[in-house]
């Protein structure tokens, strides 16, 4: 009976306190990665404007065209 009841206690609080400790684990390594990707982006525009300036234009242009090919109904390469 002993056990049984131990396992009782485990299922009913150990699954939700194994839940929430995987949750912050989860949550603290996305706002690291969020965080070390702004890091990653300010450092290339603050060091190589240039470049950071040419992907900024070339993103632009592929917006555009590719806004400009769904208004056309064209789909596919």
């Amino acid at each position: 009976m002993f056990w049984i009841l131990m396992l009782l206690v485990l299922l009913i609080f150990g699954f939700p306190m194994m839940l929430l400790f995987a949750a912050l684990s989860v949550g603290i390594w996305v706002v690291g990665a969020v965080l070390g990707l702004i890091w990653a982006v300010l450092t290339f525009v603050f060091n190589d404007a240039a470049t950071a300036l040419l992907v900024v234009v070339a993103l632009g242009l592929g917006y555009a065209w590719g806004k400009r090919r769904q208004e056309q109904g064209r789909t596919g390469p």
